[in-house]
């Protein structure tokens, strides 16, 4: 599921990944990151769970795309994507 939060001009875009299979991953998480390329998201999330291999596999698409995934210490079953750094 796909989520826009407009907050004080601040959209937050996110991406839910609970209900997914791993094989659907890699077709979902390059069609959000390509939506958000072309709006200019300086910031994106990607809900995972707790599934280390659903990490693994987000992580994958982001190292096509020379953008790395940070889990936030509030929040283990997260990757947080800050779009303008890149690797």
């Amino acid at each position: 599921m796909f989520y826009y939060f407009h907050m004080n001009n601040f959209i937050l875009y996110k991406l839910d990944l609970h209900g997914t299979f791993h094989k659907d991953v890699r077709k979902k998480v390059d069609k959000f990151i390509n939506k958000c390329i072309l709006e200019k998201a300086l910031e994106v999330e990607v809900v995972t769970g707790h599934s280390d291999r659903m990490k693994e596999l987000v992580n994958e698409v982001l190292d096509e795309y020379n953008l790395k995934g940070v889990t936030p210490i509030f929040n283990n079953g997260t990757l947080l994507i800050n779009m303008l750094i890149k690797l």
